[in-house]
């Protein structure tokens, strides 16, 4: 609405100037000019405007500049509002993905032998993490070594939990590589947006949960889950000083577990963990 109310006052303004200088052309002359009565007259004002050439040609460049400037702010504008559709539309899918693990999660069982009961959810990886921290104490009783050999413990992973639950196991699995691919891969989200994406998805595990999708990085079936374990620092909120840390810290770098210690981010959708 206010773009058509400009357009019309600027419309007015132009149409009056032209009446005025088409009725009044010799009065403007002289006003202008300071020419005496005797020196007023068509062609003498004709002369006069001639010197308003090189105006002419300033404002054909501006029109110009205008013009130019005009499409590239289109162009500039257009392309922000590909973006923030881009955004709008993948946060959206971002969420859905979470809303998919978490049901996924929900299906995914461990029998634990010691107590003899099946847990699911988030249970079932807690104890399956504290089953794998202690056959990891255990091993260093019986053999005084002081980590799992990444065979045992990929062993160990597929015997207990990924064999007996494969199904749900492996859907829960795929959706989380999925999506951190979906992320890292965006060919219009920003570094510091795709980090901010991936600190959310990780804020959707504890540090039993994580620990489990890092044995499971391990396995050659996982894809490139590693690498996005590692690139997504997945590990960084992993409980400090256990066994299973420790273990962990043989297989993956040092970038897994660390915090971009350049950049401080605030934690956005908090209430979604």
């Amino acid at each position: 609405m206010m773009v058509i109310i400009v357009f019309v006052i600027a419309c007015a303004i132009v149409s009056c100037s032209w009446y005025l200088w088409a009725t009044h052309a010799l009065f403007i002359f002289q006003f202008f000019s300071q020419a005496k009565s005797n020196d007023v007259s068509y062609p003498n004002s004709g002369t006069w405007g001639d010197t308003f050439g090189s105006l002419n040609a300033l404002f054909a460049g501006l029109g110009l500049v205008g013009i130019v400037t005009t499409i590239s702010l289109q162009i500039i504008s257009n392309k922000n509002q590909k973006k923030d559709n881009h955004k709008q539309i993948f946060e959206d899918s971002i969420f859905k993905l979470i809303d998919l693990i978490k049901e996924a999660r929900e299906r995914v069982t461990f029998y634990d032998s010691v107590d003899k009961k099946r847990y699911s959810d988030r249970v079932a990886f807690r104890k399956l993490s504290l089953y794998f921290g202690s056959e990891i104490l255990e091993f260093r009783k019986t053999t005084g070594e002081k980590f799992l050999p990444e065979e045992k413990l990929i062993s160990l992973y597929n015997t207990k939990f990924h064999i007996k639950n494969e199904a749900n196991v492996s859907s829960y699995f795929r959706l989380i590589n999925y999506t951190l691919n979906k992320i890292k891969n965006d060919r219009i989200l920003t570094e510091d947006e795709k980090i901010e994406y991936g600190n959310l998805i990780r804020g959707q595990f504890d540090w039993f949960e994580v620990s489990i999708i890092a044995i499971n990085g391990l396995t050659k079936y996982s894809g490139n889950m590693k690498h996005l374990v590692e690139n997504f620092r997945m590990l960084r909120y992993i409980k400090k000083g256990t066994y299973l840390e420790g273990n962990l810290k043989k297989f993956y770098s040092k970038e897994a577990f660390s915090q971009r210690g350049d950049r401080k981010r605030r934690f956005f959708y908090f209430w979604y963990k």
